[in-house]
């Protein structure tokens, strides 16, 4: 017998390491498998390695990306 994806108990993001915590700016959604993190009105002050970790019963698992700002 084949059972689905265990589900997900917590997610978090953080910034350079440093938890992100809930901002007007910063929006997280999850739907299915994707878990998004949305940043309305994007500064430079936002490049940085951003990173999901995602943890249930079978432990942890996680992501990072590095997000670069350009702009005038």
């Amino acid at each position: 017998m084949t059972s689905g994806p265990e589900p997900i108990d917590n997610i978090e993001w953080f910034k350079d390491n440093d938890l992100i915590r809930s901002r007007h700016r910063f929006t997280q959604s999850s739907q299915g498998t994707a878990h998004n993190l949305d940043i309305q009105a994007v500064t430079c002050d936002d490049e940085g390695i951003y990173k999901c970790v995602l943890l249930n019963n079978w432990g942890i698992a996680s992501c990072s990306a590095e997000v670069l700002v350009e702009g005038r």
